[in-house]
């Protein structure tokens, strides 16, 4: 039985989706949205790649995680574990 191909979220669309829509979230605060931030700079960075990865992580050619809901809760357990987000940002984007 063969796998079904799955298309992976990149780090790209997750920082432009969460731009958009604090955008839109604050859409009538005076001032411009601040630049996303990660928690300690590339090494948060580092830790929301690391979650990105996990559902994707094969063995012998064949998914760790199989099926979508697998690879969903990969994504949530490994983005909760490791948090890539700053809590010093202002504006309620950190």
């Amino acid at each position: 039985m063969t796998e079904r191909e799955y298309r992976f979220i990149t780090l790209d669309e997750v920082e432009r989706n969460l731009t958009v829509m604090v955008s839109d979230f604050f859409r009538d605060y005076p001032d411009p949205v601040p630049d996303y931030q990660y928690l300690d700079g590339d090494r948060g960075r580092g830790k929301l790649e690391s979650a990105l990865a996990q559902p994707r992580q094969s063995f012998g050619g064949q998914y760790l995680y199989h099926g979508l809901y697998e690879k969903a809760a990969a994504l949530w357990c490994y983005l909760t574990l490791n948090h890539p987000r700053s809590s010093t940002a202002t504006n309620g984007w950190g």
